[in-house]
C-alpha cells in the first residue's frame, strides 16, 4: 500500500452518454485500465453528481473504475429533472449500464447515498457482482430521516445550527422542515433567489452536522442552479422515503448471502450513524465492518480513504 492515498489525476479514457427511459441520458466515464477489475462507482447525495478526484483512489493500473452520475445529477441530462426519478428507475439504468458496457462482473462501491443504491441493485443483479464496498452506508428507514431533519435528533446536538435552518425556512415554531423544503423546491417555484437561498439553507445544515465550513453565498448563475437541482432531487428521494419503506434497505438482504460485503464507517459520523451500519452487519451473511476513529462523514480524511483502499484490495484478491 503506498504512503499517500491517492493516485496521480487521470483522465477518463472513456465517456458517454446513455438514453435509458422517462427522456433521461445518463453520464458515465470510465478510468483505469480496460482490462482491469471493474469498479462501479455509486455517488451519493442523492443528487450530488460524481467527482472525478475520486478516480484517484483506484489503482490506474489495476481497476476499471466505472462512475456514473445518476438521473438528473452530475452531467446527466435533463439536469435536475424529477420525472421518471426514483429508485426503481435508477437500478434499472445499472442494469442497462452493464449490459451496454459488457461488463459480467464488477464490484460495487458506494458511500452514503451510493451505498443505500449498492444494496438495492445487487438484491436485483447479485449474480454478476463480485463484492459490495460500502462507505458510511445510509440505510434510508424513517427513523434516520427523522434523525438528521427532526427535532428529536442530530437536531439535540445543534440546536443554533438547526434554529437557523428552521429561521432560514420560515419554519418559527413548526411545521416539517422536508415538507417546507419539497413545497420550495419541488413544486415548480418560480422565485430563482427563493430557491437558491433554500438549497444553501439546507447544504449549510448538512455542514453543520458534518462539521466542516458551511458553502458560500454564490453569485455565478450556473453555480446556484446547479445547487438548486442538486437539493430539489435529494429533497424529492426524500419527501417519498426514498421509495422504499419503513425499514428502509433492510428487506430483502437475504438475497445478499453468497456476496462479500465490507462497511467502512467513522464512529462519529453524525449524518449517518455508526449504529446503521451495526445494524447493517448484523443482518449480513458475509461482512467485515470496519470503524474508523473520525467524527466526519465525508471521505477526504487520508485515514477514511487508506482504509478504503486497503478493503478494495481485500475485496479483489483471488
Amino acid at each position: 500500500m503506498q504512503d499517500t492515498p491517492l493516485f496521480p489525476e487521470i483522465e477518463a479514457y472513456h465517456q458517454e452518454d446513455l438514453p435509458v427511459s422517462d427522456g433521461h441520458t445518463i453520464h458515465f466515464k470510465i478510468f483505469g485500465h480496460p482490462q482491469g477489475v471493474p469498479v462501479l462507482f455509486l455517488h451519493g447525495g442523492p443528487g450530488s453528481g460524481c467527482n472525478p478526484q475520486h478516480a484517484r483512489l483506484f489503482h490506474p493500473k489495476r481497476y476499471q473504475l466505472i462512475q456514473v452520475d445518476q438521473r438528473g445529477a452530475g452531467h446527466s441530462r435533463p439536469q435536475g429533472c424529477l420525472l421518471g426519478n426514483n429508485l426503481s428507475a435508477l437500478v434499472n439504468d445499472l442494469i442497462q449500464l452493464r449490459h451496454h458496457i459488457g461488463i459480467k462482473e464488477w464490484l460495487i462501491y458506494g458511500g452514503s447515498w451510493g451505498a443505500t443504491l449498492a444494496l438495492e441493485y445487487a438484491k436485483q443483479e447479485h449474480e454478476w457482482i463480485s463484492g459490495l464496498l460500502l462507505r458510511a452506508p445510509f440505510l434510508a428507514r424513517s427513523e434516520d430521516l427523522s434523525w438528521f431533519t427532526d427535532t428529536s435528533g442530530v437536531a439535540n446536538k445543534l440546536p443554533a445550527a438547526y434554529a437557523k435552518l428552521r429561521h432560514d425556512l420560515g419554519l418559527m415554531t413548526k411545521g416539517s422542515v422536508i415538507n417546507r423544503l419539497y413545497q420550495i423546491l419541488c413544486n415548480g417555484q418560480s422565485d430563482n433567489e427563493l430557491l437558491y437561498k433554500t438549497a444553501l439553507a439546507w447544504d449549510s445544515w448538512e455542514a453543520a452536522v458534518m462539521g466542516v465550513p458551511v458553502p458560500i453565498y454564490e453569485t455565478e448563475m450556473q453555480l446556484r442552479v446547479a445547487r438548486i437541482d442538486r437539493k430539489r432531487i435529494h429533497v424529492h428521494y426524500c419527501k417519498h422515503g426514498f421509495f422504499l419503506g419503513d425499514q428502509g434497505v433492510l428487506p430483502g438482504l437475504n438475497a445478499l448471502r453468497h456476496l462479500k460485503v465490507s462497511i467502512l464507517h467513522a464512529v462519529g459520523d453524525q449524518v449517518c450513524r455508526y449504529s446503521g451500519s451495526e445494524t447493517l452487519s448484523n443482518a449480513l451473511a458475509d461482512c467485515e465492518l470496519k470503524s474508523i476513529d473520525n467524527t466526519n462523514h465525508s471521505l477526504d480524511s487520508a485515514k477514511m480513504q487508506l482504509e478504503m483502499q486497503r478493503l478494495l484490495d481485500s475485496l479483489t484478491s483471488d
